[in-house]
């Protein structure tokens, strides 16, 4: 699989030859919003436990053709997950706030049809509370990461592009995170880097779909 895809990401920017038409100055808007809510209860023996978890994230990206191929922007994106567990007393509390750049590169492929490739680099601030065995825990962090999506769009009318996407097929992450507990003065600091791809034993890991605007300049 990993083969393949590298032939195809070759195929599609490297044999083409033919260039996307989109209009210079033409702005492009992708958004998108995801909501997920889990409830679970079992009962056992005279006791009762509890699991619940909310979460959801809001992501925007706004972009302007420099080229009539070539589309460059910035994104930003909110996220926040809850979990409860009793009677564990269990609780988490967890926020991501995030921007980035992009550029995206098209390239035309049968009627309507275009290729791309998306070079990212995003920052991200993480902040949140842990109460484990009755100990709060205080997490702050930061992660940078730059990261390579390849895709196929179909242009569906003059206005709206449907695309497919290998999310992230390669990526390179750093992350910082330091916690603080309520009951010592103990600081743990936890820096890491690491280079990933959503193929995992050969096989596709992030597959994504969704739409795009085309807005006017």
């Amino acid at each position: 699989m990993k083969k393949a895809i590298v032939l195809l990401t070759t195929v599609l920017f490297f044999v083409l030859k033919s260039t996307a038409q989109f209009e210079t100055g033409q702005r492009i808007f992708s958004g998108g919003i995801n909501f997920n809510n889990y409830n679970n209860q079992t009962d056992l023996n005279n006791s009762t436990s509890k699991n619940a978890q909310t979460s959801f994230s809001l992501d925007a990206s706004l972009g302007k053709f420099v080229r009539s191929n070539v589309s460059r922007g910035f994104s930003i994106n909110y996220g926040h997950n809850y979990q409860k567990s009793d009677p564990s007393a269990y609780k988490l509390n967890y926020n991501s706030i995030g921007i980035g750049l992009f550029s995206t590169h098209y390239r035309s492929f049968g009627r309507n049809f275009y290729g791309f490739l998306r070079f990212t680099v995003n920052g991200s601030y993480q902040f949140g509370t842990t109460v484990q065995s009755g100990v709060d825990q205080k997490n702050r962090g930061y992660e940078l990461s730059t990261g390579l999506t390849p895709g196929i769009s179909y242009r569906l009318n003059k206005r709206v592009l449907v695309n497919g996407t290998l999310n992230n097929i390669a990526s390179l992450n750093f992350n910082h995170r330091r916690t603080t507990y309520s009951n010592s003065g103990e600081v743990n600091k936890i820096n890491q880097t690491g280079l990933y791809s959503s193929l995992s034993n050969g096989s596709l890991g992030a597959i994504g779909i969704g739409f795009s605007l085309l807005l006017n300049k």
